[in-house]
Order: structure tokens, then sequence, then C-alpha cells
């Protein structure tokens, strides 16, 4: 039944045309709220058009719409054909717009009149709240602090005619699971599995959704093709290309990975030696007559003993030999592609440019093979043999653990992942997305939100996050370590790590104001405590008391 100022009418008009414009927005391929203001701007120019992601994400979320600002909108996603190309739009008077002028003029006449004459209570201004009970139809303007900045969530909506003032409607609240690096198919469903059971248990009828990027997801999102399997295992081509594309611009990023790994397991005696033996071994270092003959055929003959020089002085050289392990052959490898890639990086401006897979390979084999000829190899064995019998054949050697191993391809190709989680994120129902992110894949959710705007996600859960430590050094994709966090930013962040876990960081000491740190215990040593927060009570009753 319509009320007398045909409020119920208006409703039922508007959540229609939500429907219809995420039914438009899917056919045109899900794309960001960024990306429609950008291909607005591009089509229509000279039509003075302005679709920031605020008044999209208010128009696809139940706004009262202008006229000329739900027909941008409507032309803009028209411009994307089913898979996702780009196509020329309708006309301002194609007959295929008059749906939705039918559309607008119907929800404009059943407006209810005190929103039509500007009478009556003016839109409430409440803070956005978390639940998992049957849902209000309509958000509302959320404000809340960062330090001293004002920032306003983008679910614009008027107050309905009738409601109490100050009355806050609930929302639906869904929640996103991204997983870590290094998770298998049933490692995922497992871990999943024990997300969904706690958060349902606490939290009645609320939707989780998961994020799998592993290697049996879509294969269109390019992650974890010959996934690393640890140490000494094979590493693909493209693999071997991503970290090449990492140490391009970042010579000393594999050292610096390996020195965040735990001390290995020995007696104190011989765990302070093996890095005293392997710094001595590479103090001593001179290139042999062949590997010089290598670099200057590559035109790096000038930049050799300097690149070596710099590497070792470097103090990512010295965390990193702290974890070397019994042979330190992993280490060698990360020295020795160090070393070619600064040299590599002091040749550039000369107009030295070695970009041939074959050279920098060639390079970084006559140099690593050099180190392994020298290394003492007494009670090891021919440990240059056994090295290069996993590294000749179909895939090079890894010489790295997966998790490296991830974490350098990430780096190199990180969109598909990220784009993978924005699609999970904006087909998943709910008025507001938590988004609870574990290790790495917490990295990925960071590195996604400080690029995009994604307006539904008023809520980041990070969970033994590396993202604080990659920001201090500058490894972050998104963000360098001067810039502050964006105001679209999730503007309530919770982070949780066990001082135990290696992996995990306090977020607070570099982004102040902006993040809740908790320390949890998990009762376990490293590295058992990185995969034991979610069976431990405490992690489970501060996730839920902080999200309502």
């Amino acid at each position: 039944m319509t009320s007398a100022d045909g409020g119920e009418t208006y409703d039922t008009l508007v959540q229609e045309l939500v429907a219809e414009l995420a039914a438009l927005r899917i056919r045109a391929g899900n794309p960001s709220l960024r990306d429609i203001q950008k291909r607005a701007e591009k089509l229509f120019a000279g039509e003075g058009v302005s679709l920031a992601p605020s008044t999209v994400s208010g128009l696809l979320n139940g706004g009262y719409p202008s006229r000329e600002r739900l027909l941008w909108l409507v032309r803009t996603l028209m411009s994307w054909d089913r898979t996702g190309e780009e196509c020329q739009p309708p006309g301002n008077g194609a007959p295929e717009l008059d749906p939705w002028h039918n559309r607008w003029e119907a929800i404009t006449h059943a407006r209810p009149a005190r929103q039509r004459q500007g009478s009556g209570p003016k839109p409430a201004v409440a803070e956005v709240a978390a639940s998992a009970t049957k849902p209000s139809p309509a958000p509302v303007v959320a404000v809340q602090q960062r330090g001293n900045e004002r920032a306003v969530d983008h679910f614009q909506h008027v107050q309905r005619p009738g409601q109490p003032a100050g009355k806050r409607p609930r929302l639906r609240r869904a929640v996103v699971y991204v997983h870590d690096i290094g998770a298998t198919r049933e490692h995922y469903e497992m871990t999943f599995n024990r997300v969904y059971s706690r958060l349902s248990e606490k939290l009645p009828g609320i939707d989780v959704r998961g994020c799998f990027w592993g290697q049996e997801s879509d294969p269109r999102y390019g992650m974890h093709r010959g996934r690393l399997t640890g140490f000494g295992s094979g590493r693909t081509i493209d693999e071997d290309e991503a970290a090449w594309r990492v140490t391009r611009d970042d010579p000393r990023y594999e050292l610096r990975l390996l020195g965040l790994r735990p001390l290995p397991s020995a007696g104190p005696g011989r765990r302070k030696k093996r890095p005293q033996k392997l710094l001595a071994e590479l103090s001593r270092y001179a290139a042999s007559p062949q590997v010089r003959t290598v670099f200057q055929e590559h035109g790096l003959g000038d930049s050799l003993d300097t690149a070596v020089q710099t590497v070792f002085n470097s103090s990512d050289l010295r965390a990193a030999v702290s974890t070397t392990d019994e042979d330190g052959d992993e280490h060698r490898r990360a020295f020795a592609r160090a070393v070619v890639a600064t040299a590599l990086a002091a040749a550039d401006p000369q107009g030295i440019n070695v970009s041939s897979r074959n050279g920098r390979d060639a390079l970084l084999s006559s140099l690593f093979a050099d180190l392994l000829e020298r290394k003492d190899t007494e009670g090891s064995g021919s440990g240059v043999a056994d090295i290069f019998r996993r590294q000749r054949g179909d895939s090079l050697s890894a010489l790295m653990t997966r998790p490296v191993g991830d974490m350098l391809r990430y780096q190199a190709r990180g969109h598909p992942l990220r784009r993978l989680i924005r699609q999970t994120i904006e087909t998943t129902s709910g008025d507001v997305v938590t988004v609870i992110a574990f290790g790495f894949g917490s990295v990925a959710c960071v590195d996604l939100m400080v690029q995009e705007q994604i307006s539904r996600v008023d809520q980041l859960i990070t969970v033994s996050t590396p993202a604080p430590y990659l920001y201090d050094i500058g490894a972050l994709t998104s963000l360098e370590p001067s810039q502050p966090l964006p105001d679209h930013f999730p503007h309530r962040w919770l982070n949780l790590y066990d001082r135990r876990d290696l992996l995990a960081f306090s977020a607070s000491q570099v982004f102040p104001n902006c993040v809740t740190d908790h320390a949890v215990d998990n009762g376990q040593p490293f590295p058992e405590t990185h995969t034991a927060y979610w069976s431990n009570p405490d992690v489970w009753s501060t996730i839920t008391t902080w999200m309502n």
C-alpha cells in the first residue's frame, strides 16, 4: 500500500532502479567507481560531466539522482560491452535511454512532497552501524575522524519520511576474507571454514565470502602459475622474470626478504659462526677472469667491482646473512643477483642496458657459479654439482622458499590479485563490508584501498600483516614512506599481531591515528604462531567486539 505522501512507492521505485543499475554495471564488466569516473570524463568532456566516486556510489546505493547524472552514469556503463571492451555509448536522445527517462520521472513523481519542497526534517547524519540483523533498505552518511581530518563515507541517502530524528538505520554487513601467500585449495578451505564458522557463531546471519587467489583460482588473474613449493624446487621462467623486475628497481630486495626470516635452529655457537663464515667469504671475493669476461661482453666490466663492494657494505647483506642456513647457497644467489642488478643500475645512465633474459641470466649464472666454486665445501660434498643439477632442465632453480617467490611475484604483477579482491568485494551482498586480510593478503588489500576508493568497505582487519614494514622501508607498492594514507582509505582499521610472529608488525607506529593495534598471544613459538590466530579465542572476541 502506498503511504499518504507516496513514501513506500518511492522506496520501491528506488530499489528497482538500484537493481537495474547493478545489472547494467555487471554487464559492463563491473568497473570500479574510479574507472567509471575516468571513462565519463573521457566520453563527455564537453558536457560538464561530474561523476565523482562518491556521486556514483550514492546513485548505485539508492540516493535520489538528478536526471542528468543518472543518464551520464547509464551512458557511461553502456560504453563497455559484455566482454568489458570499450564501445560507443548511446547519444542523449537515443531510444535505448527512454526506459531510464521513464524510471527517473516515476521516481520524481513518487518522491515524497516534503523532500521535493525542502520542508520537514533535514537529511540525518549518523555513524554507520555494523549489524548482521535484518537490513534497513537504505544506508546513511557516515562521519568519522582520522587525526584532525574529517571524513565522510559515501553512503549518501536522505532520511526516510516519518523516521524519528536521530534514529540510525542498521545496515547489512558482509565480510570478505583474503588469505595469506602459499595457500593450497585444501588449506584455504580449511581456514575459510574456520573463519566462517566463528563469525557465523558470533554474528548470526552475517554473509561471509572468501577470496581464493591460489594456483587453482581463475587463470584470468595470472597468479600462481607453477607455484613454488619450497627450497630447491623449480621456478618457472615467468617467476624468474618477476624477480628481475623487482630487483631492477630495488637491487637488494631479495637480501631484505632473507633478513626477515627467523634465525635457523642451531646451538648459539654454530648460529653465530655461519654468518661470520659467509661474510668472511664474501669479503675476500674477487671476480674470476671468466666472470669478468662475461660482464665485459655485456658492457658491465667497469661496474662489477664497485657493485660487489656496494652490496657487501650494505646493512641489508648483514641482516640477510644472519639467517643463513647450513650451506648458505640461497644467500649467495641473492648476493649475486643484487650485484648484477646494482651493476645494471650503475650502467643505465651510460646507455648500457642488458634487457634480454638470456643476458641477465648469463651474468647471474657466471657470478653465482664463481661464488659456489669459492665457498668452503668441507663436509658438504659437491655443492656445485648438486646446485646446478637442480638448475638445469625446463625450469630455473628457485633457491628460495615459496613465500619469498610469492612476494616477488606480487610486487612485480600485483594488479590481477588486487582486481580479484575488488571484484569479490563488489559482488558481495550487504550494504557495508568488513575485509579480514591475513598475512601477505593484507598487503594486497592495503595497496588496493590506497589506490582505489572502495566505498562499501568501511572496516579493514589485518592479521599478521607485513604491510607496515614494507611501507617503512619503501617497498609498499601503493605508497611512498613519506605519504600518508589517502582520505578514502577505510577509516576503521584493526590490526592484530602476536609479538612472537616475526612476520607480523604493529601498524600504529607508521600510520598514527589511522589504525588500532591489538597484540594477542597465540601461545606458540614461531613459525607455529603465524598460523595459530584462527584458533585463539581472544582473536575472535576482539574481532567481533570491534566490528560491533
